[in-house]
């Protein structure tokens, strides 16, 4: 008597028809393009985050050698002192100079060029303009009705007119608040604000220095040497693998904002040995007025 062990076994293949053959195939090939599309779209929606941990490991720094003193020209509309009591929120002046050298020079390193702050007041506006923004490897210009229709536009324009000689200077534009482009706007300011790279504000959701807006600033500023991993970019991979539970939260109607910015008290994130601490996220200018 033959056992069991010793049948010889008819090859897969032969053993399944056709048509379960097919269906085996067709569902591996919509579980591989599946799994190629999840990967495509984390892929697209952590790229930048990606960008800047990988930067951490880069050498080259841009800003070495090339004759310029600051980082970023800051361009923005100065409201009136009517203007800005009236204003029931953070406005345009106070993101470029309050939260901009607080986020972006003290935690981040960068130099910014401010005119109220760094251009020596009494010379030439059109020259002073011009000389700051020939030293600066970016031009971050934050756009609003009072910037596009007020003669800060300027500004823009000579920083266009310079980008196409010097490749090293790149624009950034911010659309801070919702506007409709004047008729009257050069048409080199025109196509400007169509090709430009925009990162939108978005309120007090853009305030936190780990928000949204402030990795993207991040990733179209200069390159420069870094003395390792951050807290912050290495949030990336918790991030990434608790994405769909955050989008089940949104869903729910439950906040997603971060601890400490409500009325619970914030617990401190673990620190990186050799790393200094973040610090306090940056006070919202006029909040307590506000209130």
């Amino acid at each position: 008597m033959v056992g069991w062990g010793s049948l010889p076994l008819p090859p897969l293949t032969a053993a399944l028809s056709p048509p379960v053959l097919f269906l085996y195939i067709l569902l591996g090939t919509v579980t591989s393009l599946a799994g190629a599309l999840a990967a495509g779209a984390l892929l697209c929606r952590y790229w930048i985050e990606l960008v800047l941990l990988y930067r951490t490991y880069q050498s080259t720094d841009e800003t070495l050698g090339d004759k310029k003193e600051f980082d970023a020209f800051v361009s923005y509309a100065k409201l009136s002192s009517l203007e800005s009591e009236a204003t029931p929120s953070l406005s345009e002046e106070d993101l470029a100079l309050n939260l901009f050298p607080e986020v972006l020079e003290n935690k981040y390193g960068y130099t910014l060029c401010l005119l109220e702050r760094d251009v020596v007041p009494g010379g030439a506006y059109a020259e002073d303009i011009v000389s700051m923004i020939k030293k600066s490897r970016r031009g971050v210009f934050i756009l609003s009705p009072n910037y596009v229709n007020g003669p800060r536009i300027f500004e823009l324009q000579a920083a266009v007119n310079l980008a196409l000689d010097d490749q090293t200077l790149k624009l950034i534009l911010i659309k801070f608040s919702p506007f409709q482009e004047p008729e009257c706007l050069p048409h080199l300011v025109k196509k400007a604000l169509r090709v430009l790279p925009t990162v939108t504000w978005r309120g007090l959701k853009s305030v936190p220095p780990n928000s949204r807006f402030w990795t993207q600033m991040r990733y179209h500023m200069p390159v420069k040497s870094s003395k390792g991993f951050t807290w912050d970019q290495l949030r990336i991979i918790p991030r990434i693998f608790s994405w769909k539970r955050l989008r089940k939260t949104k869903a729910t109607g439950r906040s997603s904002q971060p601890r400490g910015w409500g009325d619970e008290p914030r617990t401190p994130s673990p620190t990186i040995p050799g790393e200094e601490s973040p610090g306090p996220l940056p006070q919202i200018p006029g909040e307590q007025r506000h209130r």
